[in-house]
């Protein structure tokens, strides 16, 4: 018989019985080796950015048993029957496969056999039908005597926390990079007091290297509603732009109050790699700060900033104004560097007026299939044409999630808790494409507050558990989410528990005030130092990171938990994707999928 001809780009591998018997030559490895550092080797950029990864985020950590993991992303484009090969060297030792047949059922694995008190390198390559890729893997490297811990740190340039985060591939490496807003918070407009500093925004790469710093002054109070942020290719570019709210320098309009009431307000676009401002226009108007409803300028202090593909293809910029009372939004395209506005909308003009809807964020998801995503104020829905599609006119809601939360029905759902009162339906969940309550609770609320959760985290229900709580009261409550059943009256410890991927099935385990990782009625699953800032899929495998603030760093927790299962990144998700991206403002909602992954093959 003839050979096989060689596919371009694949080695033929013949059949193993024992790792040991295969050995490659040893490449060229990175002269600096880190410990617990993270490398990330890329494929070909895409330029579709965040969308269309290029690399695998290969993480290795070392666990308390001395054993590594390791975890890489499953990507779009790999086929149902990609399997993996995994390699090691040790020392000046060359390449030795570690697993005897390509690895299918996971994208992690765990290396018992590692000498940890020498250097160590390793690599992992796709294979398929029998032929291994050259390209398509990743290498990382740990140095000797890496310590045991459970997360990859970037060092900040001071002693200072920060209070958000923006993710997004910054110079189009395929890589996501950190863009940080620092120091944290210390006011806001309804308990007002005088900012100690001012924010600086600063941008760090996906290896820890710093990029640059921009001081937004002190016309922009030490907030997070006065400062908005976020960051996104927002011109078909490949590499993310920041857009953020910002002010003059000089000089301070600072009234007798002390506040801030005053002055020029901008929306500007930087450069992700230089921070350099690329365009400016007016923020949604001011006018008399008074005319919001208050004397102390709190409705009129209240912003937000966001994106959706208005148009099914290109990310489109919103700048916001308003929660409690009138509600403005300003819709923007970024094109060939200048600011181009699509429209305006202002709920005092609808018929009747759209006020006080507002929630402490955004979200925009495509509720009816069209390919273009619709923007969700909080009880009220924007069309792409800047149109009120629907208001349910029950006030101003607290926790806001979108995603398949019925799925024996078709299309996305919205589970909402109100902060303003109600006789009913203070809990509810909505057809996101009509508005139509298919659920709501029987009980009254006073005022339901914070993130609450949304996410399966009890095995013993089918579907999403839906939970929230008053404040300045005792009252919680657990539901089910697809129908509504009440399941639980139990504190869960917070009124705003951060629910993410990160054991080996898809329940997830919370995480309370305390810093403490567990499963719902089990055990404890690791321990958090740090205010939690986001939660996203960022490295390694599908499960998620929490990134949180410690002071001089920023600290990436990772599972080092062996999964029992595989899916492709979550970010390839739109609507996770937006979840993440508007994290960097406003409330920290933990992102959604279009539909909640189940156990089994990510394809």
């Amino acid at each position: 018989m003839r050979p096989t001809p060689p596919v371009p780009g694949m080695v033929n591998l013949h059949p193993l019985r024992h790792a040991a018997d295969t050995m490659l030559p040893r490449r060229s490895r990175p002269a600096c080796l880190l410990a617990g550092a993270v490398l990330l080797l890329s494929l070909a950029p895409s330029a579709c950015g965040a969308a269309a990864p290029a690399d695998r985020a290969l993480v290795a950590l070392v666990r308390a048993d001395r054993a590594v993991h390791l975890s890489w992303r499953l990507l779009p484009a790999d086929a149902a029957d990609t399997g993996f090969h995994i390699y090691r060297a040790t020392g000046d030792e060359p390449l030795r496969r570690l697993n005897p047949a390509p690895l299918l059922a996971t994208t992690d694995f765990v290396d018992r056999g590692a000498d940890l008190t020498r250097s160590n390198h390793w690599r992992v390559r796709p294979v398929r039908r029998g032929r291994e890729a050259r390209n398509g893997g990743a290498e990382i490297s740990l140095a000797p005597h890496s310590p045991s811990r459970p997360y990859v740190r970037i060092a900040l340039r001071g002693n200072y926390r920060f209070s958000k985060v923006a993710l997004a591939d910054l110079d189009g490496d395929g890589r996501l990079d950190y863009v940080i807003k620092q120091p944290e918070q210390v006011s806001d407009p309804g308990v007002w007091k005088p900012s100690e500093t001012t924010f600086k925004i600063e941008a760090y790469r996906h290896d820890g290297a710093f990029l640059w710093q921009r001081d937004l002054g002190w016309n922009i109070e030490q907030g997070v509603w006065w400062s908005p942020m976020i960051a996104a290719d927002l011109d078909g570019d490949g590499r993310a732009e920041i857009a953020l709210k910002t002010a003059p320098h000089s000089p301070i309009f600072r009234h007798p109050s002390g506040r801030i009431l005053d002055g020029p307000e901008y929306l500007s676009v930087w450069d992700g790699q230089t921070g350099r401002e690329l365009a400016r226009v007016d923020w949604p108007p001011r006018g008399n700060f008074e005319d919001w409803g208050d004397r102390v300028g709190n409705r009129a202090s209240r912003h937000l900033i966001g994106m959706a593909r208005l148009d099914g293809r290109r990310n489109s910029l919103l700048a916001l104004r308003g929660t409690y009372t009138t509600m403005l939004v300003d819709a923007w395209d970024f094109r060939h560097g200048r600011l181009e506005k699509r429209w305006a909308w202002n709920g005092d003009h609808d018929t009747p007026p759209t006020r006080g809807q507002g929630m402490h964020g955004l979200h925009a998801a495509d509720v009816d299939g069209d390919g273009r995503e619709e923007i969700l104020l909080g009880a009220a829905l924007l069309n792409p044409d800047g149109k009120l599609r629907w208001n349910l006119g029950l006030g101003h809601p607290d926790i806001v999630y979108v995603t398949d939360v019925v799925p024996a029905r078709p299309g996305l759902e919205i589970a909402y808790g109100f902060e303003t009162a109600q006789r009913s339906n203070g809990f509810c969940v909505v057809a996101a494409e009509s508005g139509r309550i298919l659920w709501g609770c029987a009980h009254t609320n006073r005022h339901i507050h914070s993130q609450g959760l949304l996410a399966d985290i009890d095995p013993a229900n089918p579907g999403l558990e839906f939970y929230g709580g008053e404040k300045f009261l005792t009252n919680r409550w657990l539901y089910s989410a697809a129908d509504g059943r009440l399941l639980s009256l139990e504190d869960l410890g917070t009124l705003a528990p951060i629910a993410v991927y990160w054991g080996d099935t898809h329940v997830k385990p919370f995480v309370t005030r305390e810093g403490r990782l567990a499963l719902y009625r089990g055990p404890e699953l690791a321990r958090l130092e740090g205010r939690i800032i986001a939660v996203a899929d960022v490295l390694g495998d599908w499960r998620e990171e929490i990134i949180t603030s410690v002071t001089g760093e920023l600290r990436i927790y990772t599972t080092t938990i062996p999964a029992a299962c595989r899916h492709v990144w979550l970010m390839a998700d739109p609507l996770y994707r937006s979840g993440v991206a508007h994290a960097a403002m406003g409330y920290l909602f933990p992102p959604q999928l279009t539909r909640p992954l189940t156990d089994g093959s990510g394809h």
